[in-house]
């Protein structure tokens, strides 16, 4: 199978994640909690609402369904927050970002469905002639 320019974006993009969210608390310091808390669920709700739009464009979609993709990609987010509590890096398991992860997935499918939609109906119903006259 051959990848296309959002299979490479994908992968890349769950490099991100896994990087982004294993590394030790001590890296996050200088961000006091009162302000990075309700950042930290927006940016929870963006990478993985991205992380579901970028897999679901690539031509992994095609082997798996949609639902599956949301399951693995829940999945995912429920293991990255395991690991942050097994690794040692001072970091916690924190159910309040498995729940902003969930939402993130459930919104890049919700987001990826509109796209869907919006591209058939350009399609199907724009002005122009298919056979290029």
């Amino acid at each position: 199978m051959r990848l296309n320019r959002a299979s490479y974006m994908a992968i890349l993009w769950t490099l991100l994640i896994c990087t982004s969210c294993l590394l030790p608390a001590k890296v996050f310091s200088p961000m006091t909690t009162y302000n990075f808390v309700g950042l930290d669920k927006i940016i929870h709700l963006l990478l993985y609402g991205v992380l579901v739009v970028l897999w679901s464009l690539s031509n992994f979609i095609h082997q798996f369904q949609l639902f599956r993709l949301l399951l693995i990609c829940i999945l995912f987010g429920i293991g990255i927050e395991w690991a942050q509590s097994v690794m040692k890096l001072g970091r916690t398991l924190a159910y309040d970002d498995m729940i902003a992860n969930t939402v993130g997935v459930l919104l890049g499918g919700i987001s990826y469905k509109i796209i869907c939609d919006k591209k058939a109906l350009k399609k199907n119903y724009l002005p122009f002639r298919q056979n290029g006259n």
